[in-house]
């Protein structure tokens, strides 16, 4: 009996070490696929035949002696069937020595076995550039671009070159169909550092080839800032008009939602209000105003330069009147804050301010009266600030409201909107 327990014992103790060394195995070989290279000794100790052991030894040997690197690729895949790295290493020693047939094979099943990976994916788009298919290379390069946030800023560039090259921008065009999770992000990119305004009308073009429901607001708004930083006003407005919900469009006006129904839309000719932890800016209901909302400005210990709230207009050179209605809760403040519009262009003109609002108001009307010159004004900025000049004068604590914002032209006919100026030129 004594001698059955002590084989009992024994065997457990000979399980208990193969648990302990495979989990200690395991995981350093965990730590050594995510790049830690200390890990390797310690896995050497664990486990000497361990696949990924191998596979960094083939690693090692392969500028020394290309067979035994080979050998010892080939016995990391046979201990791991399910891991493609020792067939990627093998197909570029294949590559390397004329044998491409056979390293396209390799990468073709290391494909198969990690369709998502972002490094193999990585391999494979520089295989099959190195083997002159860019279109193939372009597909993998995608998939790890849409898998690793490093890989895809790495390479924002590379699709910014291609954009670029008449030549070459063919090569998008599928990938821009299957309209991968990074086109958005790269397409900002694209709209920010592209050469030309037409170069970023094109990668837009690409996108509504897989319909027009699936551009993203953020490519949108993107375009949009591209075409008014070029001096394509007019197409900007159109596209920013285009892109109207139905609800957004009954709102139309010289001042677009000036009576504050819709939520603040922070796009294009929309307002756009800035976040402040100190700042609250939306519409909400109140008392005394004709429609269902009114904005709301509060201003909780703020002690900022205030100009947080805007929006850009488009109107045609002439003679207009701003005109709105106010209240003001309570508005602590030296300097209090006011209404300006001025040109988008050189200078950067002044054309008009409202009253300064502060301390306790009813509602009540206001208004400014201002031109807009024939040049260097293809854009306007109606912006609520601070009216103080002094820093004293910049703290403020206190709320109120305004509602009914409405342009018109001094000959009173406020038919003529953007859209029908940009038709009507």
């Amino acid at each position: 009996m004594t001698l059955w327990r002590l084989l009992l014992l024994a065997i457990a103790a000979f399980l208990s070490w193969q648990i302990l060394t495979h989990g200690l195995a395991a995981h350093y070989a965990q730590r050594l696929a995510r790049g830690d290279a200390d890990a390797l000794p310690q896995l050497l100790r664990w486990q000497p035949d361990h696949p990924r052991v191998l596979y960094q030894e083939g690693l090692r040997e392969v500028g020394e002696d290309r067979q035994a690197a080979l050998d010892r690729f080939a016995r990391a895949y046979a201990a791991n069937p399910t891991d493609p790295y020792p067939l990627v290493a093998v197909a570029a020693l294949y590559f390397d020595s004329g044998r491409a047939e056979e390293a396209d094979a390799l990468m073709q099943l290391a494909d198969r076995l990690k369709p998502v990976d972002p490094r193999i994916q990585q391999r494979l788009a520089l295989h099959w550039d190195q083997r002159g298919d860019p279109a193939t290379a372009l597909r993998h390069l995608s998939k790890a671009m849409s898998a690793n946030g490093r890989i895809r800023q790495e390479n924002l560039p590379v699709m910014l070159r291609l954009a670029e090259d008449p030549a070459l921008r063919g090569l998008l065009e599928p990938i821009a169909l299957e309209a991968p999770m990074w086109w958005p992000g790269f397409f900002g990119y694209a709209a920010n550092r592209a050469a030309s305004t037409e170069v970023v009308r094109y990668l837009l073009a690409l996108r509504r080839q897989a319909g027009a429901d699936d551009i993203t607001a953020a490519e949108r708004i993107a375009y949009q800032n591209r075409l008014l930083r070029d001096g394509f006003a007019a197409e900007a407005y159109l596209a920013w008009l285009n892109g109207l919900e139905p609800a957004a469009r009954e709102q139309l006006g010289l001042v677009f939602n000036g009576g504050f129904e819709l939520p603040l839309g922070n796009s294009g000719f929309a307002w756009q209000a800035r976040p402040h932890k100190q700042l609250t800016i939306r519409p909400l209901r109140t008392l005394g105003t004709a429609g269902s909302k009114s904005l709301l400005v509060r201003f909780s210990s703020f002690d900022d330069r205030f100009a947080h709230l805007g929006q850009r207009l488009f109107l045609q050179p002439g003679r207009y009147r701003l005109t709105g209605v106010a209240r003001v809760d309570r508005l602590e403040t030296e300097g209090g804050v006011r209404w300006r519009v001025q040109c988008h262009g050189e200078g950067n003109a002044l054309l008009g301010e409202s009253r300064v609002f502060r301390g306790p108001a009813p509602w009540g009307d206001f208004s400014i009266d201002f031109d807009v010159p024939a040049r260097n004004c293809d854009t306007q900025d109606l912006r609520l600030v601070s009216a103080g000049k002094h820093n004293f004068e910049l703290a403020m604590d206190g709320a109120l409201w305004f509602d009914a914002l409405r342009i018109q032209r001094a000959d009173g006919d406020d038919a003529e909107d953007g859209a029908d100026a940009v038709r009507n030129p």
